[in-house]
């Protein structure tokens, strides 16, 4: 089971008044850092200054549902054991049953149930949430894609008995299920509700609830999970730049004020104004402001401005949680992390829930250490991250030791030795006598961005043997002098960093630390008599010699051939690729779509590196541009956002995320070369060609709507198009697991007899949803949900609402077309020089589109990035 960390109380009222008046934050030990334990039953955490002993969690097993405890089974726990356990100072007097007095990991009881309920509905984003007690007091957490947290603080002292045996107890629970319970007397007449007794009895085991009022009892059993790791958010005191401390019914009424369908709201803490909140929606924009000096604020501290901009979903469980708290502290820290605390008074008790907030990037999230190679280099927002899961990396590593492997059984290993491994002498000859090639071969990942090779376990025999028997005056046969060299258990360890090289967007490789050992070199000379007694006689020396060059000249070359042929062809690797390829079979029999397919086929995808790649045991990220251009040309005026995602793993390789950014600078190539402009007219759109003339067989047509406007002498064969013009480019947005998409257009009415007619603004509303099928094929769907259409103030002749309508309809059936065009045939996942994806999914989490994937590859790809060991060089130096 993953180690937990444990966290301390939050702060006292009395402690943020004093704190504001000292200048201090009284949040500073609030919860202690995540380190890992030692493998002693006991592990030591220094949190500044402040020693704390936690006990290692005991390692259980048991699933993700636990199953309930057997009653028999609750009843026959051994006392003495939970006795010898317990902290005596922790020890209280309880009314519990006889049974859960000795045997429980938690007890105790309140008569604020009705507080406790209505602050876990406060924050009831999600269904299921993580129970703490601690020796402070109970604490529940819920978090929502790993970037919002929301904390709920029932302190200690609103427990008649609390006993709590270790240093703290966690569990996940279904909040509603926890809800339903409390509220079960909910037609309770006392203020504060019935009294609630709350039991834990062991790991695994369900929570119980007992609630009495009146002598009307009920008892409730409530399953309990196993608890999961959360999210460490890094909101320290001396990183808060901002503070304001105010009455929450005014910072309500702003809230609500904002528009519900607003896609941001804005936070602006000026150190010479005051505290503002923005937003920008359909219907208008909406501000707010409370002056520093305002009688709404009680206490504003702020050493640095701040602007920040956060999703409107994100913010309402700020809003639900206002309606309890008596006072609202709002806090920011340089990086743009909101923390809001809420305090809230209970017949003289005080709790606290606080939301914290931010807009965490998968860089910021996996790589907070890693620093830039140059001040100059400017670091930008990815805007597509892949990260290769531990399956994925296992599938490449096997695939790459099966190549290395077939590549080391071609080597010429005569040829080899000679320019490799041997200082060139021109009157010697080597010749391999005898090899067991390598048993283990092996790569390993070195965080951040470094990777380890690694070749063991090789034994070899050289003969070097001289050339026309120049020492045969040594010896009185013919077979010349030689030696032979043993080398035994050859390895070689070789360290190689993967960076991005200034102002450029591959990769590159940069050897590191080499290594080459064996456990024993040894030299014998044979056939050499007076010379053979010679090199024996020296062989520990002249065995040293030999393997110290030999080493060097392995290290040398290996470093040779990756920072020099190896690196020549990572540069050549292309960093665009045409959006649309040949193998995903695009089609369509759609007019509309076809005359905008050489659009299509010209967007090009920059998938060059805009971060250094980070590097793990478990996953290999990568961070890219991800803009899409016509002829990958660039210009997109905007950049990419943060990604707001969720980090959680699953049973894929890959994992690719895509930010509205890639999207967006698609939907602005077209419209910069005119994607979004359109001729509607019996022609293109033949299946409304009665509809275009001033007299069909309908109930209504565009002659009749025309006719009524007011324009006179309307033919009836006439005949009528509709001219669309994109006045901006369209957007999309990810949002609560969809895909919403936006266009704003002009669009001219004109008659062949009567020339231009109307002109009409408009706005288009849509939902994206695909569906992967068959793991390899995606498929597309945009529900156009919403056009509206106006009068232009320009326009000649003005429509009515009616015949507004029957435009906006006419609008939306084609452009509804012209969606189904597009996506009718679906998109067949690449194949192409070997490599295939399959597996597929696609959902849209935070602001992003993730997609997950397996894939399978050809060795062959490898091979063409690979060292050819055959063809090895000749080093200049050894």
């Amino acid at each position: 089971m993953s180690k937990r960390v444990i966290y301390t109380s939050p702060t006292k009222p009395s402690e943020i008044r004093q704190a504001d008046k000292e200048n201090i934050d009284p949040n500073k030990n609030r919860r202690l850092p995540r380190k890992k334990h030692s493998k002693s039953r006991l592990a030591l955490l220094n949190v500044a200054n402040t020693i704390r002993v936690l006990p290692v969690r005991r390692s259980l097993r048991f699933s993700d549902e636990a199953a309930e405890v057997p009653a028999e089974q609750l009843e026959n726990n051994d006392k003495k054991e939970s006795k010898s356990q317990a902290s005596p100072a922790m020890e209280t007097s309880s009314s519990f049953n006889a049974d859960y007095n000795n045997s429980a990991l938690f007890r105790g009881d309140t008569d604020f149930t009705r507080a406790i309920h209505s602050m876990i509905k406060a924050v009831m984003f999600r269904d299921t949430g993580t129970v703490f007690f601690t020796e402070n007091g109970m604490k529940i957490t819920v978090e929502d894609y790993q970037y919002v947290q929301a904390n709920v603080f029932v302190q200690r002292a609103m427990f008649n008995d609390y006993v709590l045996f270790g240093s703290g107890v966690d569990f996940r629970i279904k909040l509603p299920m926890f809800c339903e319970c409390l509220n079960f007397l909910g037609s309770s007449t006392s203020g504060n509700g019935p009294r609630l007794e709350l039991s834990y009895m062991r790991d695994g085991a369900p929570l119980r609830l007992i609630l009495e009022e009146c002598g009307v009892v009920t008892d409730c059993r409530i399953k309990t999970l196993r608890p999961e790791d959360y999210v460490e958010f890094d909101f320290s005191a001396d990183k808060i730049t901002c503070k304001v401390i105010m009455k929450p019914d005014f910072l309500r009424d702003a809230f609500l004020d904002v528009d519900s369908s607003s896609e941001y709201l804005e936070l602006k803490i000026d150190a010479g104004k005051g505290f503002t909140i923005a937003a920008t929606g359909p219907t208008g924009d909406v501000k707010t402001e409370f002056p520093r000096n305002s009688d709404v604020i009680e206490i504003f501290s702020c050493s640095e401005s701040q602007h920040r901009k956060f999703r409107m979903n994100l913010l309402k469980p700020a809003v639900k949680a206002l309606q309890l708290a008596n006072k609202v502290s709002i806090r920011l820290d340089n990086k743009g992390f909101l923390s809001i605390q809420y305090m809230i008074d209970f017949n003289g008790e005080t709790s606290f829930i606080e939301l914290l907030l931010y807009c965490v990037t998968l860089f910021f999230a996996l790589n907070t250490s890693q620093e830039t190679d140059t001040a100059n280099d400017e670091q930008k927002n990815p805007g597509i991250v892949m990260r290769i899961n531990r399956l994925g990396i296992d599938y490449v590593k096997r695939q790459a030791l099966d190549i290395f492997r077939s590549q080391m059984a071609l080597i010429d290993w005569n040829a080899a030795l000679k320019n490799m491994m041997l200082v060139k002498l021109p009157l010697i000859d080597a010749r391999l006598i005898h090899l067991s090639p390598a048993s283990k071969f092996d790569f390993s990942v070195l965080s951040p961005s470094s990777i380890r090779l690694a070749v063991t376990n090789m034994d070899m025999a050289v003969q070097l043997s001289e050339r026309w028997n120049l020492l045969s005056f040594l010896t009185s046969n013919d077979h010349g002098a030689s030696v032979v060299c043993y080398v035994k258990s050859l390895q070689v360890l070789l360290d190689v960093e993967l960076y991005r090289p200034r102002n450029g967007k591959g990769i590159q490789l940069k050897t590191g630390n080499c290594i080459a050992t064996s456990d024993s070199f040894r030299v014998n000379a044979v056939h050499a008599y007076s010379f053979e007694r010679l090199v024996n006689s020296i062989g520990s020396a002249f065995n040293k010699l030999i393997q110290s060059t030999v080493q060097r000249r392995i290290c040398t070359q290996v470093k040779h051939l990756i920072d020099g042929p190896f690196n020549e062809q990572l540069m050549n690797i292309a960093n665009k690729v045409n959006l649309i390829l040949p193998e995903m079979n695009v089609q369509s029999n759609g007019s509309l779509w076809n005359s905008k397919r050489a659009l299509i086929e010209g967007m090009m995808l920059d998938y060059g590196l805009v971060r250094e790649p980070y590097l793990h045991e478990n996953a290999i990220i990568t961070m890219h541009s991800g803009e899409i251009s016509w002829q990958g040309n660039g210009g997109t005026p905007f950049s990419p956002n943060q990604i707001i995602t969720s980090l959680e793993m699953n049973d894929r390789m890959l994992n690719v995320f895509i930010s509205e950014y890639v999207i967006n600078s698609l939907l602005y190539a077209l419209w910069k070369k005119g994607a979004f402009n359109a001729t509607v007219n019996k022609n293109t759109v033949p299946h409304l060609s009665q509809l275009m003339s001033s007299n069909c067989y309908l109930g209504m047509c565009l002659g009749d709507v025309v006719s009524l406007a007011g324009v006179p002498d309307v033919s009836e064969d006439e005949e009528f198009e509709i001219f669309i013009t994109a006045e901006k480019p369209p957007e999309m947005l990810f949002q609560d697991g969809l895909a919403k998409f936006i266009s704003y257009n002009k669009a001219t009415l004109h008659s062949n007899k009567h020339g231009p007619l109307f002109h009409f603004t408009g706005t288009t509303v849509g939902y994206m949803s695909l569906q992967v099928l068959d793991g390899s094929s995606i498929f597309g769907k945009l529900n156009i949900t919403k056009v509206r259409i106006a009068n232009h103030p320009n326009s000649v002749y003005k429509l009515g609402n009616m015949q507004l309508d029957f435009v906006s309809s006419i609008t939306q059936t084609v452009l509804q077309q012209l969606s189904d065009d597009v996506c009718s045939n679906g998109l067949n996942l690449p194949k192409q020089n070997g490599l295939s994806l399959g597996r597929a999914q696609i959902n849209v989490v935070g602001n992003s589109l993730k997609v997950d994937l397996d894939f399978q590859f050809d060795q062959h790809i490898l091979e063409e990035f690979g060292i050819k060991l055959p063809e090895i060089r000749t080093a200049d130096l050894f």
